[in-house]
C-alpha cells in the first residue's frame, strides 16, 4: 500500500481523486489488483483497461461509480499514450509479458511522465525493462518494474 501511495500525484481536488489505471484489468491478475485497490483506496478511479468492453463491464459495474472502463490495446502505443495523459498511475498487468519486447507500456508511461508498475516476473521482460532506466529517471516518473506474485 505504501507502493501505491508514493507513486500517486497529488489529486486536482479532494473530490476528484486519483486515477489508476490497470490494463489487463479484464484478467485475473488485473481484475483482483483492481478489486484491493478500490477496497484499500474507496478515493481512487479505477479505470479498467483492456479490449473487451463485454469482457471488463461486470468489474466496473462490482467497484461502482469510481470506475469506468477504458478500450485500449497496448499494441497501439499512440493510442496508450492518449490514454495514460491524466493517469496518475498505470499498473500493467496485460501479460503475456514474453512477447513485448519493445515495453511499449513502459515507454509510453515515460513519455507520458505517468507513473508505472507492472506485475511482471519474467527475467527477460525485467532486463528489457531495466534497460529503460535513464529514459525513466529523465523523465522523473518512478516506475517499478517487475512486481509479480510469483516467485513470491
Amino acid at each position: 500500500m505504501e507502493m501505491v501511495r508514493a507513486c500517486m500525484r497529488p489529486a486536482a481536488s479532494a473530490s476528484s481523486g486519483p486515477r489508476v489505471l490497470v490494463l489487463g484489468g479484464t484478467g485475473r491478475v488485473g481484475g483482483s489488483t483492481a478489486t484491493a485497490l478500490s477496497q484499500l483506496r474507496p478515493d481512487l478511479n479505477i479505470l479498467i483497461g483492456g479490449r473487451n468492453r463485454e469482457k471488463g463491464m461486470p468489474l466496473v459495474s462490482k467497484l461502482g461509480q469510481r470506475s469506468e472502463f477504458i478500450h485500449v490495446d497496448i499494441r497501439n502505443s499512440s493510442r496508450l499514450k492518449e490514454v495514460l495523459e491524466g493517469v496518475d498511475l498505470v499498473v500493467h498487468a496485460a501479460g503475456p509479458f514474453q512477447r513485448d519486447d519493445k515495453c511499449t507500456v513502459l515507454q509510453a508511461a515515460t513519455f507520458t511522465k505517468t507513473r508505472y508498475t507492472d506485475i511482471c516476473d519474467g527475467v527477460d521482460y525485467s532486463w528489457r525493462a531495466k534497460s529503460f532506466h535513464e529514459q525513466a529517471k529523465a523523465s522523473g516518473v518512478p516506475a517499478l518494474i517487475t512486481a509479480g506474485i510469483s516467485p513470491g
